[in-house]
C-alpha cells in the first residue's frame, strides 16, 4: 500500500518487451562488515607476517574459527579485487596481493 493507503500493483522488471526503467536508488555496499572483527584481523595474510607471527598474532587477540574463517575471505576478496585494478598504475599492491593469496594457499593461475 502506498503512504496514503492505496493499494498498489508491483510493476513488473525489465525483460523481453520491456526497456529498463532509470534508477530510483543505490546500495552502497562499503561498510556492509563494519563493525566485523574478520576485516580487521585480514592484516594476518599480508606480507607484514610471517606464519610464526601470524600465529602468534591470532593466539593473542584470541580470534576464532568462524572469524578467522571470514577473515580469509575477506582477504581473498580484497586480493583478487585488487589485481587487475592496480596491475599497471600501482604494481606494489599486486605485488603484495599475490603473497595475501600465497599466504592463503591460493596458488596462481596457469595457462593450461
Amino acid at each position: 500500500m502506498s503512504a496514503k493507503g492505496e493499494k498498489r500493483q508491483m510493476q513488473p522488471r525489465a525483460g523481453p518487451g520491456r526497456p529498463p526503467r532509470s534508477a530510483r536508488g543505490i546500495v552502497d555496499w562499503g561498510l556492509a562488515c563494519a563493525g566485523d572483527p574478520a576485516v580487521d584481523v585480514q592484516v594476518v595474510w599480508s606480507p607484514l607476517f610471517t606464519d610464526d607471527s601470524r600465529r602468534a598474532f591470532l593466539d593473542a587477540v584470541d580470534v576464532d574459527d568462524a572469524t578467522l574463517a571470514r577473515s580469509r575471505g575477506a582477504a581473498i576478496n580484497r586480493a583478487c579485487a585488487a589485481l587487475p585494478y592496480y596491475l599497471r598504475p600501482y604494481p606494489l599492491i599486486v605485488e603484495r596481493s599475490w603473497h595475501k593469496l600465497a599466504a592463503l594457499g591460493v596458488p596462481p593461475l596457469t595457462a593450461a
